[in-house]
């Protein structure tokens, strides 16, 4: 049974640093379980969920240890799954927030970006998913260029 987004942001800093942990577990389930699109569904709105928890402070922990990735393969690896799709697409709008920009660019590389636009071009996305990964871009490159400066 999936906590309640208010039972989320209520939990103990203890409990939350534990439900942590939970996201490589998470990760795990989606690499071993990458041909059943039913895991990648439920491993993206578990992630979701980690994301929003207490006020979005999961965010930076989840992009350093695979979150980005694992996304992007569950998308492009189910094109045509509606769960999928829309599960994706809802962590993206999470990390989508500028409050998060510092750790979406920080988690960002050549091979994500790339592995984002590829995907962006050959894959039938959403409009809004396309969208959200367009800003997402745009931002990492505007905070690129803020940081070569």
């Amino acid at each position: 049974m999936a906590a309640s987004p208010a039972a989320l942001e209520s939990m103990s800093d203890a409990d939350f640093e534990h439900a942590l942990e939970g996201v490589m577990n998470i990760l795990e389930m989606m690499r071993t379980y990458i041909l059943i699109g039913k895991s990648q569904e439920q491993g993206c709105r578990a992630l979701t969920m980690l994301c929003k928890a207490k006020n979005g402070q999961g965010v930076a922990f989840a992009l350093r240890v695979g979150v980005l990735q694992a996304v992007l393969t569950a998308l492009t690896a189910y094109p045509n799954s509606a769960g999928v799709q829309e599960a994706g697409t809802a962590l993206f709008r999470v990390l989508g927030q500028p409050r998060h920009y510092g750790s979406v660019a920080e988690a960002m590389h050549q091979p994500a970006l790339r592995q984002m636009m590829g995907a962006m071009r050959f894959e039938p996305w959403s409009p809004e998913l396309r969208s959200i990964v367009t800003q997402l871009c745009t931002m990492y490159a505007s905070v690129f260029a803020d940081n070569r400066n």
